[in-house]
């Protein structure tokens, strides 16, 4: 386990991480197809829905949940495997880390869940149940649902900026920084030195 920790491995996980995120939604390759008169749709509907509930509604919050969980356990553990007295600024990180990870996991529900009622509801209920101003107010709800779903992609920052101090803080500063022209020691140690704009 401790391996699998190290920042040489980081790579490795960057890598499996894009594999899996590109295999998870191949069913949308697979499934849709052009059908004339509707454009780029669904040839097994149900099946479609059914996998995008599982993909898009379930399966992202409830990995998150799981290695939140994983990772506070860790968190105790190494702590008392090597005797830290926990102090009150080190309960008040752990307490921060447990609210933002569950604004995180809340977040990615919220955004996540309503088209997954939808992709239900059209299971239930299909369109050729439905009147005309039935799937006009359908599809509505679930072109704004579909939308929504995407939001998760820039979710963390907003919600990181609202639950953690400690990264409103860091960001504030970084932000002064750009505003003032500073330079950052961090972005500074692999570039050669420079003078005037000349590189020396």
């Amino acid at each position: 386990m401790r391996r699998l920790n190290q920042i040489k491995m980081a790579s490795y996980w960057i890598f499996i991480t894009f594999i899996i995120s590109y295999i998870i939604p191949i069913h949308v390759l697979i499934i849709n197809n052009i059908i004339p008169g509707r454009g780029c749709a669904s040839t097994q509907p149900v099946i479609y829905a059914i996998l995008s509930i599982f993909t898009t509604g379930l399966m992202q919050p409830l990995i998150m949940l799981i290695f939140v969980l994983l990772t506070y356990r860790n968190v105790r553990m190494s702590r008392q495997r090597v005797g830290l007295v926990i102090t009150a600024n080190s309960a008040h990180k752990r307490h921060q880390f447990v609210r933002t990870a569950s604004f995180q996991i809340l977040g990615t529900a919220c955004l996540s869940l309503p088209s997954t009622i939808m992709y239900g509801f059209s299971i239930i209920s299909p369109s050729s149940n439905r009147t005309a101003e039935q799937n006009t107010i359908f599809y509505f709800i679930y072109n704004v649902t579909y939308y929504l779903f995407y939001l998760n992609n820039v979710k963390s920052f907003y919600l990181m900026t609202l639950t953690s101090r400690l990264f409103r803080k860091t960001f504030f500063t970084i932000l002064k920084k750009l505003i003032l022209q500073k330079e950052y020691p961090i972005l500074l140690t692999n570039i050669p030195a420079m003078n005037n704009g000349i590189t020396r």
